[in-house]
């Protein structure tokens, strides 16, 4: 379904189910998905949406800018990349040895022997899923000591809608985007993947064991829901 609203074209998924109340969501894309109960017609859908259009081409408006700004990235010389939520200049040398990244005080360096965009890219792409492995593992060792379950599995990978997972085996999963983010904030994803070790819901039970872990936590999860988005590339 698609509606104008003030020359804005509004791309609109509907999902109907068993809900008594409407609930919509602005995807980084631009999208808007509609969650909506079963009995309601896609005419009073088009009403609900076109009456709050103007917060909804402001949140489109949004993730194109942070889209741009944060992860349309050309992979030159001077942009910027984070890790560990502190900000370093991308730097390229050209090389004739195996492909490389080494971090410095200020710039993360990669040596490649291919000027190619996504030579680059998936140089980078490799560092990060390796760093992001080997914090989440040191992590989930110092935590260990709250927890008599242990994970079955740990892995890193690719995830567009989930910064982590644990399954009813107990595995566990990680996007590697976040050790762009704090310390902090990563260790947060940690104690909240490994809680539900124990307790498979976000009931009561499971917010007292992360808050027993990380007394502060909620600024740590809000910090991910505000930032999430510009944490990629």
């Amino acid at each position: 379904m698609k509606i104008k609203h003030k020359g804005e074209l509004i791309d609109i998924t509907i999902q109907k189910r068993n809900r008594k109340t409407m609930e919509l969501q602005v995807t980084l894309e631009g999208n808007v998905r509609i969650l909506a109960p079963k009995n309601i017609s896609d005419d009073d859908i088009q009403n609900w949406v076109r009456s709050r259009g103007d917060w909804v081409v402001s949140k489109m408006k949004y993730f194109q800018d942070i889209k741009e700004q944060y992860t349309d990235k050309q992979f030159k010389v001077g942009e910027q990349l984070y890790f560990l939520g502190k900000p370093y200049t991308l730097n390229i040398f050209f090389c004739d040895h195996e492909n490389k990244v080494e971090l410095t005080d200020n710039e993360i360096q990669v040596y490649t022997k291919s000027e190619e965009k996504e030579v680059v890219r998936e140089t980078l792409r490799n560092w990060y899923f390796n760093q992001t492995h080997k914090l989440i593992e040191e992590r989930i060792r110092y935590f260990q000591k709250y927890f008599k379950e242990q994970p079955t599995k740990i892995m890193v990978k690719e995830q567009k809608k989930r910064w982590g997972s644990c399954t009813s085996q107990n595995a566990l999963y990680f996007n590697w985007r976040i050790s762009m983010a704090p310390k902090e904030v990563l260790e947060y994803l940690v104690v909240h993947e490994m809680c539900h070790l124990k307790h498979k819901n976000h009931g009561k039970n499971f917010w007292n064991c992360v808050a027993t872990i990380l007394p502060d936590f909620k600024w740590r999860r809000d910090w991910l829901k505000v930032n999430g988005i510009k944490l990629n590339f």
